[in-house]
This record gives structure tokens, C-alpha cells and sequence, in this order.
């Protein structure tokens, strides 16, 4: 079969594998020829998502993402990563009027909390490799589909959605001011050579010097 989407060679972890969306893009990720690394809370559902994959390699590390400390741990024993989708979610009917401070906090710890804090350590950890994609899933509730019960969690997903947004922003606007600086450099370089040529002095270190 070909594809235009041949992830060999590359190395995605998937949280939220042990079913739902983020079984279905391990089993898809895998068939393009990824190696992955499954994270979830249930041990026997993240193996039965790694025994439906195709070909060898991959593994599991059970992990509550919930857990601040325990996201560390998962962090400090993982290979370095081409890509990530953070599938972690959680849903629970509630209408607004008997929405309480315990609901409110778990579906935030869950569905927007524990991927902001797995994003942010692994990043910090330079556990991404330069090019990666990271995928967040959020939900047409943060959009444009209401659904009665469903307010504090099309919130969740609407902050999901926000940082995934900005986050990919932020990206954009420092590739853009890498090229600016690269670009400055080259042009200050250029006018250094000139200024040097042209009043006779024959220097071989006037190539550096003008970074800020």
C-alpha cells in the first residue's frame, strides 16, 4: 500500500491508548510504521490496545497523567519523541445549575490540566526532537456543538483548544524571528566584508561579532 503518511522510523507517544480515539490512532500510527509508546491508567487495556498493533517495538507505560510527580517519572524513562497526541479525556454529564467545585476540577485536571503539565516536562526534559508534531484532541463541544450537561466539560476543551492554538503560535513566531536573526546576521556579515574590503584591511575574524 502506498501512502504519503509513512511515519517509519519515527516515534510517537499516545496518551489516552487504552481505548477510543487514542486506541484508534496507535493502531493507525502503528500500521504507518511507528514506534509507539502507549500511556494510559488501565495496565490490561493498554495491553490489549499493544496486542492489536502491527509489528514490534512498541510499549506501554502506565502512567495517571493526574499525578504530577508520576508524570515525571514517565518523562525521565522515555526515548526522545517525533510526535505526540494527547488523547487524555474524560467525560462527565452534568447540568450547570449542579456543577460543584469537585466535578469542575477533575474534568480540568483530566482533560486540559494533565496534558499542559506533560506537555510542558517534556519540553523541558528536551525530550522532542526538532520537527516533532504534537496533536491535541479537543472536541467539537469546545466549538460549536451545545449540549445540554455538557458545559464544564466543552469548557475543558475550549481551554484545550486555546493552548493549542497559542502554543502552535508561539512556534510560528519564533521560527519566524530565527529567520529574521539569520537573516540580519548574513546582512550584517555582508556589510562587514564590504566595509572591510573596500578600506584595504585583510582580516579573517570580521565574519562573527555582530550577535546580540
Amino acid at each position: 500500500m502506498t501512502t504519503p503518511f509513512d511515519l517509519s522510523g519515527k516515534h510517537l507517544l499516545i496518551t489516552g491508548a487504552s481505548s477510543g480515539i487514542g486506541r484508534a490512532t496507535a493502531v493507525l500510527c502503528a500500521f504507518l510504521g511507528a514506534k509507539i509508546t502507549l500511556n494510559g491508567r488501565n495496565i490490561d487495556r493498554l495491553n490489549e490496545t499493544l496486542q492489536s498493533l502491527d509489528s514490534n517495538g512498541h510499549s506501554i507505560i502506565p502512567c495517571d497523567l493526574t499525578d504530577y510527580d508520576k508524570i515525571a517519572e514517565l518523562v525521565k524513562g522515555i526515548e526522545k519523541l517525533d510526535g505526540v497526541v494527547f488523547c487524555t479525556g474524560t467525560q462527565k454529564t452534568c447540568v450547570a445549575k449542579c456543577l460543584n467545585k469537585e466535578t469542575v476540577n477533575s474534568l480540568f485536571e483530566t482533560n486540559f490540566t494533565a496534558t499542559v503539565n506533560l506537555n510542558t516536562q517534556l519540553f523541558e526534559n528536551k525530550k522532542i526532537n526538532k520537527g516533532a508534531s504534537l496533536v491535541f484532541i479537543s472536541s467539537v463541544a469546545a466549538l460549536s456543538y451545545a449540549e445540554v450537561g455538557n458545559a464544564a466539560y466543552g469548557a475543558t476543551k475550549g481551554a484545550l483548544t486555546a493552548f493549542a492554538k497559542i502554543r502552535r503560535l508561539g512556534r510560528t513566531i519564533r521560527r519566524k524571528r530565527e529567520k529574521i536573526s539569520a537573516r540580519l546576521r548574513q546582512s550584517r556579515r555582508c556589510r562587514r566584508r564590504r566595509c572591510v574590503f573596500a578600506f584595504g584591511r585583510c582580516k579573517m575574524d570580521y565574519g562573527y561579532g555582530f550577535e546580540t
